[in-house]
């Protein structure tokens, strides 16, 4: 970092950035241009669970840079070090992330919520600075109260994707102004989607008309590059 809350040249080239070619749907790069428009899971039959995209999950997703070593340090420097003054950094990586979704007019920014005794402990919310710096990077309004986390939900480290699945039902509910709302979901890290899958149908229940999400960083299993585990706090 040159400055606080600023890229040096060499850091700047070291960021993994999520690029074309990539399913036009959940974002996840492709090694090759085949002309392929959609992923493996995107195509998967409608049962696949694992799929973050379709009937009943989300309408698109995109992550800015690769979940590694240096995202990673700048990630949990924002969420555990308090430093704030990485949240428009970080929420201008997300800039050209948002608009590769192509959102809807209307559509407005909602970061995924902590569960009060949760906020309370850490005492903000990441994502939600991450919001109200995408908003004002994009122009994109944001607003805190379309969707609560209802649920405190255990540590997600060891589970598989199921036990991550079961351990979010039912973590969040969605306002009823958010019906026929467009929404993207805001967050830090794509990891399964277990817990972005599970806003979105708590927000599909209300009667959203287009939900999609926008990270900072994605897991990838598939990646060449060694990447870090993520703490649970």
């Amino acid at each position: 970092m040159a400055q606080p809350g600023s890229f040096s040249p060499r850091g700047w080239q070291q960021l993994q950035f999520v690029t074309p070619p990539s399913c036009k749907l959940c974002g996840a790069p492709f090694e090759h241009d085949a002309g392929l428009p959609l992923c493996a899971p995107c195509t998967a039959p409608r049962g696949y669970d694992r799929a973050l995209c379709g009937p009943g999950r989300l309408d698109k997703v995109r992550s800015a840079v690769t979940y590694d070593a240096l995202s990673a340090d700048l990630i949990l420097q924002l969420k555990y070090g308090d430093r704030h003054d990485l949240a428009p950094t970080l929420g201008g990586l997300m800039v050209p992330a948002l608009a590769a979704i192509e959102p809807p007019r209307n559509a407005v920014l909602q970061p995924v919520p902590l569960h009060p005794k949760r906020l309370r402990s850490r005492r903000f919310n990441q994502a939600a600075l991450l919001a109200k710096a995408l908003s004002e990077r994009s122009g994109m309004r944001y607003r805190l109260d379309l969707l609560q986390r209802v649920k405190e939900t255990p540590q997600q480290r060891g589970l598989g994707f199921a036990g991550r699945r079961r351990n979010l039902s039912g973590a969040f509910k969605a306002s009823p102004d958010a019906k026929r709302q467009a929404v993207i979901l805001v967050d830090d890290v794509l990891t399964s989607g277990a817990t972005l899958l599970s806003a979105a149908r708590s927000l599909r229940k209300a009667g959203v008309s287009f939900v999609a999400a926008v990270t900072v960083a994605r897991v990838f299993e598939t990646a060449k590059d060694p990447q870090v585990l993520l703490p649970e706090v």
